[in-house]
């Protein structure tokens, strides 16, 4: 408070600066914080220094381009795009190219999701040394002549026998009709990309651990991010940035003007010191992790959503890693393991999020079937939440005709299938027709659970038809969240802002002058004690593991 003990001598700085400087007032005004702040480069394990338009660690997310940002996962720089998660193996400034790998891809052909390669052609495109491999999956047995080799894969905990071939299909001129009309018949396709240079050696002799291996090497993309402003911009002495707001490139400038007066400067400094005797940290400004983390997030009809949430100009230290929102078309969204759930309601009391699979807005056929899952310790279902099981691919021989279990058509990747969902648990309860219909759902391709309201549960349950089931899907279901809840109401009655340390991985409280552990009141004991709440971290389990056999094919 001592600058408000002396007002005389205050003005009489203020008048002694307006004297003998003439300056404006940006003239002491410190370097720009964004410029500051995208000075700085992302570094982890061997990749270093690097800038934009690539944001994340130290680099706030107005330092790169939307889609942009990289994590340090065990020292392994890695980046998502369109929710694919890559490792980032090289980065050329000069050709302003990228050098990455699938991570689902890592360890063997047969990854947990089948999910296709997708880029954003506005930002990424791919370079001259390009091939993509398309993978088949879950195909009959047994194949044509020309796919000489094969691969079995785990997938849901069904064994199948997939094959392979190197060869682009549209080239063989005797049997390419009966080999492009194979891999129709398998279940899914994905499309993976590699180096064309590291593709080469597995035409003459077909092998699948050439075939990861070429993978693991990765494959080039090119960027295109506002590169001659950028240019611009470095040349005139500014940070390149992006503005979310305007979402448009912009240039966080150097403030020159206080390097002009360094004689002038310190002899305001020392009025300063002579006059007032204040500390120095009586004139500094509030801690930028407080004054961020004191934004809220909103989008669309929710408004004012903070800890344990982050995203937009909540940076993510403001929230858990896990729990990143976004806004798309004024609709609120957050990804939890891969998959993008609308967020419906947010009750900060009972700790609660209401939402709803973004897969099923329109109809109960997904292009990706997958089921629903969740991070222990961290999001857990509510009381509230039933569970519905869904079963895709089923055979049309021997259907059932159970008004417990109705069918539906669905048409996923051009391909026509049969489904069928039940909303009971336990099909024993369904007396004699049971064990039929337990043997004839276990020979669908998929089944996946979704959960649903208690309130819709009872609806689907009095009836069970594909409308009310789509009805139910969208009303959502409750997860609730527990991100060190006591802490943060510790910290919040002590004036803090809660947030969440990256480095330690635990709980921050972020107050005026600096973070503490948990209050920012803390005594000297709760200043020594450990920040050792192990019960609050989150646990991430391995998703569960699925099979199926395929086939790739390779096209430059």
């Amino acid at each position: 408070m001592q600058r408000h003990l002396f007002p005389t001598n205050s003005w009489f700085i203020i008048f002694l600066i307006i004297i003998f400087v003439h300056a404006p007032s940006s003239a002491s005004a410190d370097d720009d914080e964004r410029y500051l702040s995208c000075m700085k480069s992302f570094d982890c394990g061997n990749i270093k220094g690097v800038g934009y338009p690539l944001s994340g660690s130290d680099r706030p997310d107005y330092c790169g381009y939307p889609g942009f940002e990289l994590g340090c996962s065990n020292q392994d720089p890695e980046i998502t795009i369109m929710q694919l998660s890559y490792k980032l193996l090289g980065i050329n400034n000069q050709s302003r190219t990228l050098n990455v790998s699938r991570t689902d891809y890592t360890e063997n052909l047969c990854p947990t999701l089948l999910s296709n390669t997708s880029l954003n052609p506005n930002l990424l495109s791919s370079t001259s040394d390009h091939a993509e491999v398309t993978l088949y999956y879950g195909c009959p047995s047994p194949s044509p002549a020309g796919f000489s080799a094969q691969f079995t894969c785990n997938i849901n905990d069904t064994g199948m026998m997939g094959y392979f071939t190197t060869v682009n299909l549209s080239v063989l001129s005797m049997s390419a009709p009966s080999l492009i009309s194979y891999p129709t018949a398998c279940n899914n396709s994905v499309k993976v990309p590699a180096h064309l240079s590291a593709i080469m050696p597995n035409l003459p002799d077909p092998n699948v651990a050439q075939l990861l291996e070429a993978i693991s090497q990765g494959f080039e993309l090119e960027w295109s991010a506002n590169d001659s402003l950028c240019d611009t911009c470095k040349s005139s002495g500014g940070q390149c940035g992006y503005n979310q707001t305007t979402t448009s490139h912009f240039s966080p400038s150097l403030e020159m003007q206080h390097h002009l007066f360094p004689t002038m400067s310190w002899f305001i400094i020392f009025l300063i010191k002579t006059f007032v005797h204040a500390p120095s940290s009586a004139f500094a400004n509030d801690d930028e992790r407080y004054v961020n983390c004191s934004n809220s997030f909103d989008c669309g009809d929710i408004k004012g959503v903070g800890y344990p949430f982050w995203g937009s100009n909540r940076p993510d230290y403001c929230g858990y890693p896990e729990l990143k929102l976004d806004c798309s078309d004024q609709d609120l969204e957050i990804t939890i393991e891969k998959l993008t759930y609308k967020v419906l309601g947010i009750d900060n009391q009972t700790r609660t999020l209401s939402v709803a699979r973004t897969d099923y807005a329109e109809n109960i056929c997904p292009t990706l079937i997958l089921n629903t899952t969740w991070i222990p310790n961290l999001l857990n279902y509510t009381s509230d939440d039933q569970n519905i099981t869904i079963y895709y691919g089923c055979p049309t021989q021997g259907a059932p005709t159970s008004t417990a279990l109705p069918q539906f058509p669905c048409n996923i990747n051009a391909t026509e299938m049969t489904g069928y969902f039940t909303a009971f648990a336990n099909l024993s309860d369904l007396g004699s027709s049971a064990s039929n219909l337990t043997s004839y759902l276990a020979s669908c391709k998929d089944s996946i659970k979704v959960p649903v309201r208690e309130s819709a549960f009872q609806q689907i349950l009095s009836t069970p038809t594909a409308a009310q089931l789509l009805g139910g899907l969208n009303q959502g279901f409750g997860l609730k969240w527990k991100a060190s809840n006591n802490f943060c109401d510790t910290c919040q009655s002590s004036g803090g802002k809660c947030g969440y340390n990256q480095t330690t991985t635990a709980f921050t409280c972020y107050c005026k002058d600096q973070p503490q552990q948990f209050s920012c009141q803390q005594s000297p004991t709760d200043a020594q004690s450990p920040t050792n709440d192990q019960s609050s971290k989150p646990k991430i389990c391995p998703p569960p593991t699925y099979t199926e056999a395929g086939s790739f094919l390779i096209e430059n």
